[in-house]
């Protein structure tokens, strides 16, 4: 079970982004703890350099280059990203549920393609071919099959519902870069920072109100809550050797908890 911190949004993140941290060297995965938390606090993902500019710059000593360079060429298993993923996953069904089937639904378009037939798969489900029979031409066989079907088909749904908010809020079609190798983790990164507001609702309290609602709602409340919490270290880091400096923490802190500030 993953320990999430209660104090902090930066820790919270920090904390489930660590079951990511043998798949990556040490200043690896600081760029990739600061890449997720960049494409959560901005809402707009219009290129590397919008995130690099629009956030990492102001939080960070890193140069754009050194972005560049980890989509490009070091070297992650997109598949332990992936495996990991879903790990994650498993790790938060009750204990009451686990004795359940279990649907894991994917999506053709990033897998390697042989004429009909794509890698990873056991048991090849063609949605295509779903033929809906009316009462008159059907037996109870048939109907059975197409019940089958349709249930199928209602949890493939979802694939495309992600699809979509991926395209449309997250801005999945802006690959941003140029290779086919950086193009893949770039993807997956975002699926990652995805899940992650997919799942906070299930593993922390406070934002247990967004249960199976909109990612979107998610990840504005996530990346209001964790600029504020930088700007609020940056500002006290300006003030450590004054001496406001404890009023002015409190002042702030009592601002960043929601609470009436004199």
């Amino acid at each position: 079970m993953i320990s999430i911190s209660h104090n902090s949004m930066n820790q919270t993140l920090l904390q489930y982004l660590m079951q990511y941290r043998s798949i990556f060297k040490k200043r690896s995965f600081d760029i990739f703890y600061w890449f997720i938390m960049s494409i959560l606090c901005t809402e707009e993902l219009r290129s590397i350099q919008f995130l690099y500019h629009g956030f990492i710059k102001k939080y960070t000593h890193k140069v754009l280059n050194s972005i560049y360079y980890f989509l490009s060429y070091v070297k992650f298993p997109i598949e332990i990203l992936a495996t990991t993923t879903v790990s994650i996953l498993l790790s938060l069904i009750p204990e009451e549920l686990r004795g359940n089937t279990l649907f894991i639904t994917i999506d053709d378009t990033l897998q390697a393609k042989y004429v009909d037939k794509f890698d990873c798969y056991a048991k090849h489900f063609d949605h295509t071919k779903i033929k809906v029979l009316t009462t008159n031409e059907s037996s109870n066989s048939d109907n059975e099959d197409t019940s089958k079907a349709l249930r199928i088909y209602r949890i493939r749904w979802n694939i495309e519902v992600m699809f979509y908010q991926h395209k449309f809020f997250w801005s999945f079609g802006n690959y941003m870069v140029r290779n086919k190798d950086a193009i893949e983790r770039y993807v997956n990164l975002l699926a990652i920072a995805y899940t992650f507001t997919c799942l906070l609702p299930f593993i922390d309290k406070k934002y247990a109100e967004y249960q199976f609602k909109s990612p979107q709602l998610v990840k504005r409340a996530v990346g209001e809550q964790i600029t504020k919490e930088l700007i609020f270290d940056t500002f006290v880091s300006s003030f450590e050797s004054a001496k406001i400096y404890s009023t002015v923490k409190e002042a702030v802190q009592s601002f960043l908890d929601k609470d009436q500030v004199a």
